[in-house]
């Protein structure tokens, strides 16, 4: 018998004892377990392998393709005529191309032929024959290829039937296409029959491509093969493949694992079903080639059947009736998980939903309540769905539109939009949308199903009542205000005047729309005021601004302008806010301020001059009576002591009366020169350093005779080293005053004490007597000029109410201040205290 030149099978002769094997086409990149480790995906319209190492799963591949050809070779039975039952390589590199990057297909291709060749060589055949059945195989595997990936952007699979469809007519469309390629191939070189080696390798390329190209393209990882079900089915159907093909089982059992395949495949798992079916292949193929199962005895007891012929059949018939229902199942679970998730939305949408919704039907003219979330049963003011569903929607909100107009929008399929009302809770007002659902196909025409969306806007409603009522009352409030009050864009367009604005005669109608400009402003005024806005775009800072006003008849009004931006919520101007007063009342009392500030500084100027003429008045007679005052007391005093002659007595009274009045006016002309300069700006700052002790000493000296005339007891604690920066003149006249008063306003037998002391930074003198005091009242009036206090004019104690001034006086020069205490009959103590000199 001649050998068969199908690169797919093994011819045998009887008279030769070598053999011609066929290799079948070369594998791409994967295959099987391969092919899960090939990540494939697409990046920008390009697939992509994200493999590492496609050179190596080549290699494997062409490896599997060369170790299925020898198996299929070793268990090749001679009753099939020299043809195996089932060609492996045909499937693996009809996979492999299913699945190579698009880029690897033609390298793929030429990989493929070269290995085919390479193999028919090593099997004895010549080039050209090797090489025609390298193309063959190759074209078998590309148009299987083709076929399978026609319409898929990316990696193919078996998810759906029309994946199948493709699958099934791919791998016949190959088996055609190998079984033409051998026919010409025998036929062109003379190598043995045609027709029936053709139609065995079609048939036997047919089986191996249609049970190993699913489970390549079925393949989803090892998770699909887990749980006990998946475990019961594998296990049964191994023992019973087993037990039928190995243990001698009744052929019938061979027929019991199509049940058990079509539970792999009602469980919906494409690619443990074609995994399956590729290792009942194998082991039905085996056992058939070692004469052993079912077949080879069918072949045997039934006459002209041929037992590849029957495992072939077998296998076709398995795939054809399994693999479609598994991928079904699996398409119908993906769609029912999908109804599942769409479902679990609707529900996350419409039940848990915060916004109020309802679905609704049709009945009649009418729309009855089938169901509503919980957001919907409390903005329809019930407690509980079951006292919503069933109601018709009207009974449940008032729309403020007729139904018929509601019912023509829904009817044109489009959504219905209004507001409505809630019986019973006056409170509410619901923004409702009704959206219509299209019937089914078999339903009929019409909308039947309604959505409806509840919006509780009556919190927005009264917001936006109080905006208007707030408004309303802003208006008022602004026309009530008696100043000019103008709004303007910020190109200085009158948007809005108040009644004041009015007042001046103008009409709103005049006014709005126009520049601000263009009538209130006189026509000498208008190009400088538009030249204000014209600069606001740069946002200077507005200022207050006086200008006239202008009125229908002409006249104008002084107003002073303050202006202020209106800005949005991000702070940009978007208008400008004018209030003008009228200012001419203002001007006017301006003016009569300015006549009388005039007046009165002239007075103050005149009072100015008479103080001068004053002061210059008393100093001149103070320094003239100065002189004779003197020239009288002394010849006084020489009259007195016996000087020009001795005096007659009763001329004594007379001269002592001379002398005492003339002490008092030489006392008070020294007062008056004191305070003349004091009240001098002329008078130069002394600041010599001067010891307050030793001028207190001295004027306790100087008093001392005084007081014993008096009675008075005088003590003084005086030390020295109390050194102060000042005018020892004017020191000396300030201790000799209080001394002096100390002792004037004692009675006989009263003590008068003087102490100097340091506190701090401060020189202290104090000056305490035991004599008549001060009465409360007159306390305010002591350092008053020419003040005397009324004891004193009471007793006709004789002084000039000027020495406690000039004490004041001398203090504040010297950067100083006096207080006292005092009571009546329980004396008086006077405190001066003066800085002390840096250093000291």
């Amino acid at each position: 018998m001649m050998r068969s030149a199908s690169p797919s099978l093994w011819v045998r002769s009887t008279t030769a004892s070598s053999r011609y094997r066929g290799i079948a086409p070369f594998c791409g990149e994967s295959i099987g377990d391969v092919a899960g480790h090939a990540a494939l995906r697409r990046n920008n319209g390009v697939v992509r392998s994200g493999h590492p190492s496609s050179s190596v799963a080549g290699a494997l591949a062409l490896v599997a393709v060369l170790a299925t050809s020898l198996a299929a070779l070793a268990f090749t039975p001679d009753r099939s005529g020299g043809v195996a039952a089932w060609w492996p390589a045909a499937g693996i590199a009809a996979a492999t191309l299913c699945l190579a990057p698009r880029r690897h297909l033609v390298p793929l291709a030429l990989g493929l032929v070269a290995v085919t060749g390479a193999a028919n060589l090593l099997g004895g055949r010549d080039p050209a024959v090797a090489l025609a059945f390298g193309l063959a195989n190759t074209a078998e595997a590309a148009v299987v290829a083709l076929v399978v990936r026609s319409g898929v952007p990316g990696r193919p699979g078996l998810r759906s039937q029309a994946d199948v469809a493709r699958y099934v007519v791919g791998c016949a469309v190959g088996a055609v296409v190998i079984a033409l390629g051998v026919a010409t191939t025998l036929a062109a070189f003379d190598l043995g029959p045609v027709l029936t080696t053709a139609v065995d390798v079609a048939a036997s390329h047919a089986a191996a491509t249609l049970c190993i190209v699913p489970s390549a393209l079925a393949w989803s990882g090892w998770a699909s093969w887990r749980g006990r079900d998946t475990a019961l089915q594998v296990l049964a159907l191994a023992v019973l493949v087993s037990g039928s093909l190995y243990l001698g089982l009744p052929i019938l059992s061979a027929f019991l694992v199509v049940p058990l395949l079509v539970w792999a495949a009602y469980r919906g798992e494409p690619a443990v079903l074609s995994a399956e079916l590729t290792v009942l292949t194998g082991a039905a193929t085996v056992a058939t080639a070692a004469g052993i199962g079912p077949f080879p005895l069918i072949a045997s007891v039934v006459p002209g059947i041929n037992s590849v012929a029957l495992v072939q059949l077998f296998l076709v018939s398995a795939v054809l009736m399994t693999v479609p229902l598994a991928v079904a199942l699996a398409e119908q679970r993906r769609l029912a998980s999908r109804v599942a998730r769409s479902e679990a939305l609707f529900r996350s949408t419409f039940s848990d939903s915060h916004v109020g919704k309802a679905l609704v039907d049709r009945a009649g003219d009418d729309l009855v309540v089938r169901a509503v979330n919980p957001a919907g049963v409390t903005l329809l003011g019930a407690t509980h769905a079951n006292e919503v569903v069933g109601r018709s929607l009207a009974q449940l909100v008032e729309f403020d539109v007729a139904p018929h107009e509601r019912d023509a929008t829904l009817d044109a399929g489009r959504a219905w939009r209004s507001h409505a009302g809630v019986p019973g809770h006056p409170e509410a007002w619901l923004r409702t949308t009704l959206s219509p659902l299209p019937s089914a196909p078999d339903d009929g025409d019409g909308i039947h199903a309604i959505t409806v969306e509840f919006v509780d806007v009556g919190g927005e409603q009264r917001v936006r009542r109080d905006l208007d009522a707030e408004r309303q009352a802003s208006r008022t409030l602004v026309d009530a205000v008696p100043c000019l009050v103008l709004v303007t864009d910020l190109d200085g367009t009158v948007l809005r005047v108040n009644r004041a604005v009015l007042d001046l005669g103008w009409e709103r109608e005049h006014l709005l729309g126009e520049p601000v400009w263009a009538h209130l402003v006189p026509p000498a005024d208008r190009l400088s005021t538009a030249a204000l806005w014209h600069r606001l775009d740069e946002r200077p800072e507005l200022v207050p601004v006086e200008g006239l006003v202008q009125t229908p008849g002409g006249a104008t009004t002084p107003v002073l302008w303050q202006a202020s931006y209106v800005e949005d919520t991000d702070g940009s101007a978007v208008a400008i806010v004018l209030s003008g007063v009228d200012v001419s009342a203002q001007q006017e009392a301006h003016l009569r301020t300015e006549a009388a500030l005039s007046t009165e500084r002239q007075a103050v100027e005149r009072l100015r001059q008479l103080d001068q003429a004053k002061h210059d008045f008393i100093s001149t007679a103070s320094h003239e009576l100065r002189t004779p005052v003197t020239t009288i007391v002394g010849y006084a005093d020489m009259l007195a002591d016996g000087t020009l002659g001795s005096p007659d007595p009763a001329h004594a009274r007379i001269l002592d009366a001379i002398r005492r009045n003339g002490e008092r006016l030489k006392e008070l002309t020294n007062h008056l020169l004191v305070l003349s300069q004091l009240d001098s700006a002329d008078l130069a700052a002394v600041a010599d350093e001067v010891d307050l002790g030793s001028i207190a000493r001295e004027a306790v000296d100087a008093l001392e005779l005084k007081a014993a005339d008096r009675g008075v007891h005088l003590q003084a604690s005086c030390p020295s080293g109390v050194r102060l920066s000042g005018d020892g003149v004017l020191l000396d006249r300030l201790v000799t005053n209080l001394v002096s008063n100390a002792v004037k306003f004692s009675r006989s037998g009263d003590g008068v004490d003087v102490r100097v002391r340091t506190d701090g930074v401060d020189a202290v003198l104090v000056v305490h007597d035991e004599g008549m005091g001060i009465p409360v009242a007159e306390h305010d009036q002591v350092f008053t000029r020419f003040y005397r206090s009324s004891t004193a004019q009471q007793q006709a104690i004789q002084g000039t109410g000027l020495g406690l001034s000039i004490v004041a006086a001398i203090a504040e020069r010297h950067g100083g201040r006096v207080t006292f205490t005092s009571r009546p009959d329980a004396g008086s103590t006077f405190e001066v205290r003066l800085p002390l000199r840096s250093g000291a």
